[in-house]
């Protein structure tokens, strides 16, 4: 009787021992295919959006400089890895577990980053406001900061962009120019 009930146990065992095993080895072999697939089909879009050339379209029709087709490719394959993730942990049973541990810490994250970036907005707003009010600065004018001597081509709300002689364009934080102890101007004169 011990025997047939060990015997029992082992076979048991293997049994379910096997049937993690393979699910272990679908949800790699999903894995691996899935980042192979993802990986290829970002290079692949990344060159025919080179092909078209999506970045110059876009830099014709909105004016800005932007790598719209890295950007496409890189949403693309990470798209697909994000399916090979999920498909290989569905074979495993975890989904509903992972989702939402990803869930809070994707929550975690955006919160985290409305922060931070609200933290540098806020004091560059108001010291733009502060610096239309009072018209410490304005267009045309001519600063000297440290390091940096230009004429301020746009005062903006959150920011101050100034072209030096050499004709290079340097933004400043707003905040940054209310700090700054010693700012030499010089008014542009009107007749």
């Amino acid at each position: 009787m011990p025997v047939f009930i060990a015997n029992a146990f082992i076979d048991f065992f293997k049994n379910e021992l096997s049937k993690v095993l393979s699910k272990f080895v679908l949800a790699a072999i999903v894995l691996f295919f899935g980042f192979i697939i993802g990986r290829l089909f970002g290079k692949l879009l990344l060159k025919v959006l080179q092909e078209l050339e999506v970045n110059a379209f876009v830099r014709k029709i909105l004016n800005i400089k932007f790598p719209l087709d890295e950007l496409i490719s890189t949403l693309v394959a990470f798209s697909i890895y994000f399916f090979a993730i999920v498909s290989s942990l569905e074979i495993l049973g975890l989904n509903v577990y992972v989702f939402n541990i990803l869930a809070i810490g994707l929550i975690i994250i955006l919160l985290l980053s409305i922060f931070v970036s609200f933290k540098d907005f806020i004091p560059n707003f108001m010291a733009g406001v502060l610096l239309h009010q009072r018209r410490i600065i304005k267009n045309g004018d001519f600063i000297e900061l440290k390091h940096l001597k230009g004429r301020v081509v746009h005062l903006g709300l959150i920011e101050t962009k100034l072209e030096t002689r050499e004709k290079d364009t340097i933004y400043i934080p707003n905040s940054a120019l209310l700090k700054e102890e010693h700012i030499k101007i010089k008014r542009q004169r009107t007749l």
